[in-house]
């Protein structure tokens, strides 16, 4: 059965069982887990292993499409790899189990599952995925917030990539170590690990993590309150995104520049980024509508066109509130109170506070409250609810008493970094001084040596004449060691073709002269009458029929290619036949029985007793063989 035949057999069988009414009671997760396993017939693989396997492969095309069904049976894959103690598995299935939780938004078990891969890596000596892992995961221990936790173990190992040289993952990690400081309040820290990777990426024309640094340089600048780099930086990172055509974080940028511009309350920038944003973001159906239209309706409130501006901060607020993103739906209604505070619209305004303190109540969650106190102290007075309006407006001054110790704290931070750095740049100026004046004293110094060096000099120039000599000397015994080697190679390959064409000739002789014998032979015993000429070749063909010119000749071959053969024979085996060492010599040649019987000029069962008294008399086993042995004395 052909692939698509097989395919398209299975898919009907999927949406017959899908469909069955049997399944109705059911549910859609375990019904599409069971159609699944079903169709590759996940239970029927023959070992553990490629259960594991194939569970794996599945959840992984599955994940995007299916990333319920694709968990399960990812968890199922992890349960047997544990179950029969495979690293791999455990490995493999723990690492998509991540992304899996990454995407539902489950860091925690994220963090715990890439954990459970490190050991893998480990074992197997991956430095780079390993490397890349633990990367990872403390990425993900900073999205979470979890700071102080991140820095060390970062520290260490940016240490790692430094000392082997890798260059791009350095760049990497430090962008992620300046937004840990940038998170610490040490802003020129973290200026100085993202100036770094910015230089390195810029190297690279690695122009997508140019564009995401600019942006980490902005939210820098605009945290060092330097408002003017920050545009530029944004303006920069728009361009790169634009260059790269990377709609969704090119939305991004947009977003984060009507930010630098509500701070500037530049309220047509705001308007003109908002518009941007929100067609990009309706155009590619992304899920960033939100803020941008919270910038909309900033742009509208400060036109005074209220209606559109209740209009986009209603939209924004349910988009957050469908996010479930509590600080930027405080952040809207904070907004949208103080349009409707503005409009004079005050009771409305506070029915709208009082449902957000309400829901923050509920969800336990303060954080960000705090800058709606003066919208609420302002809707409160506009109501007349003095009490509540004084109570919202000690409230307020808390917020900004608390905010103001935070800047401070954070700005006497920068002031210490930067008294720490003058201090190194002083020290280094003192620094430099003392090596100008130990350089001074080195001058003086030099010069009464003069004399001394000059006569080093002379030493190591005789030194160096008679080195050059010895090597000169030695590089000719080298050139004539070579040279004697290259026509010892020559002559034991000439002697080889030489040993090659007299045993060819030989065997071919002897092969030709005992055909001749045997056409004799069959006419004598057919009762012919011989003429008396072939009578005397008939008795010459029994003579030996290799001359010992011949054997001298082949000897005087076989002694150059392999040397002091016979010599070993005897020392082993004591005191042999010239028959027997011409045996051994043709052995030694990887001769075949055939080839051996016409060259000794007898039969192929005479060749094979001639080697067994040759091995007996050379006192091998019998399950010795004496090929080898005889290879082996050459």
């Amino acid at each position: 059965m052909s692939f698509r035949t097989s395919f398209a057999f299975y898919g009907c069988c999927l949406l017959l069982l899908l469909s069955s009414p049997f399944l109705m009671g059911q549910s859609p997760l375990t019904r599409t887990v069971d159609s699944l396993r079903a169709s590759l017939n996940l239970d029927a693989l023959p070992n553990d292993s490629l259960r594991i396997r194939s569970r794996i492969e599945l959840a992984g095309k599955e994940l995007d499409r299916n990333p319920e069904a694709a968990m399960q049976l990812l968890q199922e894959a992890y349960d047997l790899a544990e179950t029969i103690r495979s690293q791999w598995g455990i490995a493999q299935s723990s690492y998509f189990l991540a992304y899996g939780y990454r995407v539902k938004g489950d860091d925690s078990m994220a963090i715990v599952h890439y954990g459970k891969v490190t050991p893998y890596l480990e074992s197997i000596g991956d430095t780079f995925n390993l490397l890349d892992l633990r990367y990872n995961i403390l990425n993900l221990q900073y999205e979470n917030g979890w700071i102080s936790q991140v820095m060390p173990s970062l520290d260490s190992l940016v240490e790692v990539v430094q000392e082997i040289g890798a260059l791009r993952r350095e760049a990497i990690y430090r962008v992620l170590r300046g937004l840990c400081y940038q998170n610490l309040g040490k802003g020129y820290l973290a200026l100085e690990e993202l100036l770094f990777s910015l230089t390195f990426f810029s190297e690279e024309a690695d122009t997508a993590k140019v564009a995401e640094i600019y942006q980490h340089l902005a939210s820098n600048q605009l945290q060092l309150g330097k408002y003017e780099e920050a545009e530029q930086y944004n303006r920069l990172s728009i361009e790169a995104y634009q260059s790269v055509e990377d709609p969704y974080f090119l939305c991004q940028a947009y977003i984060n520049m009507g930010e630098l511009y509500m701070n500037l309350q530049t309220w047509d920038s705001v308007g003109m980024y908002g518009k941007k944003g929100l067609a990009l973001s309706r155009q590619y159906d992304f899920a960033l509508d939100g803020r941008n239209l919270m910038h909309l309706g900033r742009y509208f409130q400060s036109e005074k066109a209220y209606d559109s501006a209740q209009v986009y901060f209603a939209q924004a607020a349910e988009v957050f509130e469908r996010e479930n993103d509590e600080d930027l739906l405080a952040a809207v209604k904070g907004h949208w109170a103080g349009m409707l505070v503005e409009k004079g619209e005050a009771q409305a305004a506070y029915e709208l506070l009082e449902g957000a303190f309400k829901r923050a109540e509920e969800k336990k969650y303060d954080e960000g409250m705090f800058s709606l106190y003066e919208v609420m102290a302002k809707a409160c007075e506009a109501v007349g609810k003095t009490e509540d309006a004084l109570l919202y407006w000690r409230y307020y001054t808390d917020y900004l008493s608390y905010l103001f110790d935070t800047v401070s704290t954070r700005h006497q931070n920068e002031l210490h970094t930067r008294y720490q750095t003058q201090e190194k740049e002083q020290a280094l100026a003192a620094a430099q001084q003392k090596s100008q004046q130990l350089a001074a004293q080195v001058e003086i110094e030099r010069l009464n040596r003069r004399l001394l060096w000059a006569g080093i000099l002379g030493i190591s120039m005789a030194l160096l004449a008679i080195a050059y000599f010895l090597q000169q000397r030695n590089k000719r015994n080298r050139e004539k060691h070579q040279a004697e080697k290259a026509a010892f190679e020559q002559e034991i390959r000439f002697s080889e073709r030489e040993l090659s064409t007299a045993t060819l000739h030989m065997i071919q002789k002897n092969e030709l002269l005992s055909q001749v014998k045997a056409t004799l032979e069959q006419g004598k015993q057919a009762g012919e009458e011989l003429p008396p000429a072939w009578k005397e070749l008939q008795a010459l063909l029994k003579v030996d029929q290799q001359t010992d010119q011949e054997w001298q000749q082949f000897k005087r071959y076989f002694d150059k290619v392999h040397p002091n053969f016979e010599a070993r024979l005897v020392a082993r085996a004591g005191k042999l036949s010239q028959h027997e060492l011409r045996l051994a010599s043709l052995i030694q040649l990887d001769l075949s029985t055939q080839e051996m019987s016409a060259i000794l000029h007898i039969s192929a069962d005479s060749v094979h007793k001639a080697r067994y008294r040759l091995k007996k008399k050379l006192g091998l086993k019998q399950d010795e063989d004496l090929r080898q042995f005889i290879r082996n004395q050459a």
